[in-house]
């Protein structure tokens, strides 16, 4: 199936268009260093790093983002994979400096075509909704208390019916064969990348 990667990579690039079958013979490199932190200006953006000091470069091998039918996938790690006739993609925070008892993980399965199928709205009445996702939360109880105090966990699981939320001890990372790292990125770095426009989900159907 058709899949767009974004690189991160120490000048702006834009998404690439693959084929998800091609997905473990992309290049990947090592995962960064656990005792590379970010350091954090009075504004909250990353200006540099202690504690190992991987240098970003222009080629590939660290994911910043991939992208199916408009939903863009990021994480710690990310890997895809083809079941069936569906596309499944992964990603998942786990670093124990950044996320402590807070990791998560989500597992999006997205399907080939544009299916009729509805759910039921707010008010009761029923829609056609168009391209469907599926989507499984995997995260630790303290997080989910906290975002649903917070009133943020409908509005972040954003698939109504078709969404669950699962412990994430029940979470089983993919292989590494399949896995690729993200890094901590500067902030130039981080917004340059941000402000590649994301395939909208039309891409995936041309």
């Amino acid at each position: 199936m058709k899949i767009f990667v974004q690189w991160a990579k120490a000048t702006r690039r834009a998404y690439r268009q693959m084929d998800s079958a091609d997905w473990p013979s992309l290049p990947r490199k090592a995962e960064p260093k656990a005792t590379r932190t970010p350091v954090f200006d009075e504004a909250g953006r990353v200006v540099d790093f202690s504690g190992g000091k991987e240098t970003l470069d222009d080629a590939d091998g660290w994911i910043d983002g991939v992208c199916a039918m408009g939903r863009r996938c990021w994480g710690d790690h990310v890997a895809v994979e083809e079941v069936g006739d569906t596309l499944r993609v992964i990603m998942w925070n786990n670093d124990p400096g950044d996320y402590k008892d807070e990791m998560t993980a989500m597992v999006w399965t997205f399907y080939p075509e544009i299916v009729d199928w509805t759910v039921r709205s707010g008010d009761g009445t029923l829609r056609n909704v168009g391209p469907r996702e599926d989507l499984d939360w995997y995260m630790s109880p303290t997080r989910k208390a906290e975002l649903a105090a917070a009133g943020t966990l409908p509005l972040l699981v954003g698939s109504g019916e078709f969404a669950r939320v699962l412990p994430y001890v029940d979470f089983v990372p993919p292989p590494p064969a399949k896995t690729l790292h993200g890094i901590w990125l500067l902030q130039d770095v981080s917004d340059a990348l941000a402000a590649v426009p994301t395939p909208g989900y039309r891409e995936w159907f041309k």
